[in-house]
């Protein structure tokens, strides 16, 4: 297949990444699916196209669908793309089985596995871990090298290499939780872990690596024939085919990105419109990997005031969390400890972005019991309490701070949304700001 048929492909692939992660989101499906992508193009062109799909999928997104902070999943995604590409490439011989990719991918597996296990584990399991993933990874290296002869041998048979595979899904599961503990804060520390889902969101990671593997493979088996009539055709005639498929998958991709942002975006035109305060609108899905859930943050803050310790507005946010599902209400009652995860570990996803090389956030005081409002027609539970975290002023230390303030939770079934609206500053100014906070609540226009 020439060179031109294949960058399509890939195109189309990153393209079909996208629609699958749309149409699942709009579906409240809690996978992305966008692996398919990649095990699509390992199966069928290669572990170099694979990378290059693997790479284009988040930056695609922040394009179609305004996921910037998502763009971090590039790290896990080569990963997988790596190392699926690899053993696809030994087995359908288009690279020589003695390539050191096999070492290097299990290379990657362990270290990534080690990283997350080290910081899940405390003192002397870590340790122990620490040195034993060393002497594997060790032992990997001699194996590129032909020293360790018999793991060379052992590595190449077809058993470990369909293992390899399978392993890819952890591999990606490590290195997308290494990459967020290295780069942001470890939800995995004893401090932290409370505030997260570990469980859940490993189930997730796992359920859609494992999901987008099944339907790559259905796929590819449901269009073998097709491919291989793709394979045999006149040069021409296949980059025009293929140029006709990735038009088709553009005419899909289109409406059903705009359906994603429409329903992301539904709650923008209410929200509240005041001076000084000024609007951001985020794609959290990144940010809340420790939780697993899904949506976007609408968050106003003061430019002028949050970083003054002297101004009323001193770390004072107002915004809203909308997020895909109903959480924290089961039953009716409300479930307060899953509604502070989603602010605490924003929180410290926000300190380290500022440079906080130990973000810290924890529950100081609750006032119960919680109360039923109606704000603007919809019922929701309002929650009212102060938080103990660090400032996010580099000139004052990253000081022990206390935020005061309140929540207002709401489901709306229509939608399969939850809305969180969190307001807060900092503990000493909290009466001054009080009834503003409280007059931008209740100017929210809520969606039909």
């Amino acid at each position: 297949m020439d060179r031109i048929t294949k960058v399509m492909l890939s195109v189309c692939f990153v393209f079909l990444s996208l629609i699958l992660r749309s149409i699942g989101t709009i579906c409240n499906v809690p996978v992305y699916l966008d692996k398919v992508g990649i095990i699509l193009a390992s199966i069928v062109l290669g572990g170099p196209y694979a990378v290059l799909v693997a790479i284009l999928i988040p930056l695609f997104a922040v394009f179609f669908l305004q996921d910037i902070i998502g763009i971090f999943r590039i790290f896990s995604y080569v990963t997988l793309a790596i190392i699926a590409g690899t053993v696809t490439d030994v087995l359908a011989e288009r690279r020589d089985i003695k390539t050191r990719l096999i070492e290097i991918s299990w290379f990657l597996t362990v270290l990534f596995g080690t990283i997350v296990l080290i910081m899940y584990l405390t003192f002397p399991l870590n340790i122990l871990l620490a040195i034993i993933g060393l002497i594997i990874m060790l032992m990997l290296l001699l194996s590129t090298y032909g020293k360790l002869r018999k793991l060379f041998d052992m590595l190449r048979n077809i058993y470990s290499l369909v293992t390899l595979f399978l392993i890819s899904l952890l591999a990606y599961v490590f290195t997308e939780f290494s990459v967020y503990i290295i780069v942001f804060f470890n939800f995995l520390s004893p401090e932290n872990i409370e505030f997260s889902f570990i469980e859940y969101t490993t189930l997730i990671h796992i359920g859609d690596a494992l999901i987008s593997m099944l339907m790559a493979f259905v796929i590819y088996l449901t269009a073998l024939h097709t491919g291989v009539k793709l394979r045999v055709m006149p040069k021409r005639r296949r980059i025009i085919t293929t140029a006709m498929l990735m038009l088709i998958i553009i005419g899909i991709l289109i409406p059903s990105t705009i359906a994603y942002i429409r329903r992301e975006n539904i709650i923008s035109p209410g929200l509240p419109d005041k001076s000084p305060w000024k609007l951001t609108i985020v794609r959290m899905d990144y940010v809340w990997l420790p939780i697993g859930a899904h949506g976007t943050n609408y968050y106003h803050l003061v430019p002028d005031g949050r970083y003054d310790p002297s101004s009323k507005y001193y770390q004072a946010w107002f915004g809203i969390y909308w997020i895909d599902g109903k959480w924290g209400i089961r039953k009716n009652q409300l479930f307060e400890e899953d509604i502070y995860k989603f602010a605490i570990i924003d929180q410290n996803f926000w300190l380290s972005q500022h440079g906080d090389p130990a973000p810290y956030t924890a529950i100081y005081e609750e006032e119960k019991p919680f109360k039923r409002i109606i704000v603007n027609g919809v019922e929701g539970w309002f929650l009212k309490g102060s938080m103990i975290t660090h400032s996010d002023v580099a000139m004052t230390g990253y000081e022990e701070i206390i935020i005061s303030g309140f929540f207002f939770v709401a489901y709306f079934e229509k939608h399969d949304k939850t809305a969180i609206v969190y307001a807060c500053t900092y503990e000493d100014y909290y009466d001054d700001l009080e009834q503003e906070l409280l007059s931008m609540l209740y100017s929210i226009t809520w969606p039909k």
